[in-house]
């Protein structure tokens, strides 16, 4: 028997998510031996497809960009931010023998979406504690400013248009406070003549907030974010609708002072330290582009954050900066305690286990 991991290892949020479950998987007494990585854009899927056996077991990060042919059961992830979700996705996810998501909200949305209780099983991501906890902050050398930080593609559903709003509100006459903006978004950088940096730059400077706003580019490694995060004073995080959030998510581990929209998918973690984080007014709106949302269909909506709480949260929490720091803390315990990719690993073990997906017999014979 053997357990295939179809996905990519990349630096965008699903390659994390591959490279880090894999990890913790291969870890794992019992079952790391027969763990098999396949990267989904490889060549010959075709050929690795027709040599697994009606035992393996498969997990899909990602759906394949060929057909194939897997014997044994197969298991696919749902990871997605919109609450209405297009007919060939929940075909896609239908077509498995079991499904894992993120969230509690996610399965709720597949189950409103007519897949079987019997078959989603929330199995969360999680977070890596060794590089992203509080130790950092306490070697950072820091200078006078208050620095937010915000770390997400510059896209609509990222709650960007809103966050500048309740910044200009909040700062637009202290110099003390700066916005650290970590706006990336790889793919659509290379594809458009006139980059998303461009275009951000341009509502920055709509705003006159371009002495405020720092950006911070390119590609940075886990531990480069985990001082990133450390140098930084709080996070600001009023995306409009996520599958997971792992930035935001990686900011609570490192001991970030939190102020984020509570919906979708990162309400899994968030709802763990809800008392120690500051959440948003939001008011809920139909999404008007689905291609502004992953896996949307019509009638799908999010989260917008209010500029004006956005604004009131932000002075609150540079204001009280002590209180802030250790209800930070007291969340970072929590998330690095509850959170781990050992956790996850553990959680799907134990929904094969329990769907006799996984029955391991071992006769030691001593």
């Amino acid at each position: 028997m053997h357990i295939y991991l179809w996905g990519q290892r990349t630096l965008l949020g699903a390659g994390i998510h591959y490279a880090n479950f894999s990890d913790a998987m291969k870890r794992l007494t019992l079952v790391g031996d027969m763990v098999r990585e396949v990267d989904v854009c490889s060549s010959n899927l075709k050929s690795i497809a027709e040599g697994t056996e009606k035992d393996d077991i498969h997990i899909l990060f990602a759906s394949l960009a060929e057909p194939v042919s897997l014997q044994g059961s197969v298991i696919k992830w749902g990871v997605f931010e919109s609450n209405i979700l297009s007919t060939e996705y929940v075909h896609y996810l239908k077509k498995s023998h079991a499904v894992w998501v993120p969230s509690s909200w996610a399965r709720d949305v597949l189950i409103n979406h007519g897949l079987s209780e019997t078959q989603v099983d929330v199995v969360p991501e999680g977070v890596d504690a060794m590089v992203f906890n509080p130790l950092l902050r306490e070697s950072v050398v820091k200078d006078h400013y208050f620095r937010f930080f915000m770390c997400g593609k510059y896209e609509k559903r990222k709650g960007y248009d809103e966050l500048l709003k309740g910044f200009y509100r909040a700062f637009s006459k202290d110099v003390n406070v700066k916005l650290y903006l970590k706006p990336d978004n790889f793919s659509l950088d290379k594809a458009c003549g006139d980059s998303k940096g461009s275009e951000l730059r341009r509502a920055v400077a709509a705003q006159g907030l371009q002495d405020s706003v720092v950006f911070i580019e390119g590609r940075y490694s886990a531990h480069d974010l985990a001082l990133l995060n450390s140098y930084c004073d709080a996070q600001i995080f009023p995306s409009r609708a996520e599958g997971w959030g792992l930035p935001l998510i990686e900011g609570l581990a490192t001991g970030l002072p939190t102020i984020s929209n509570y919906y979708s998918g990162h309400t899994e973690y968030l709802g763990a330290v809800k008392r120690h984080i500051a959440c948003l007014d939001y008011e809920t709106q139909l999404v008007e582009d689905l291609k502004d949302i992953g896996r949307g269909a019509d009638g799908a909506v999010w989260a917008v954050a209010n500029p004006d709480s956005i604004a009131a949260n932000m002075v609150a929490v540079r204001d009280n900066p002590r209180s802030w720091r250790s209800k930070a803390l007291k969340a970072s315990e929590v998330i690095r305690a509850e959170f781990s990719w050992e956790n996850s690993v553990v959680k799907a073990v134990l929904s094969l286990k329990r769907r006799s997906i996984l029955n391991l017999k071992i006769d030691l014979a001593l």
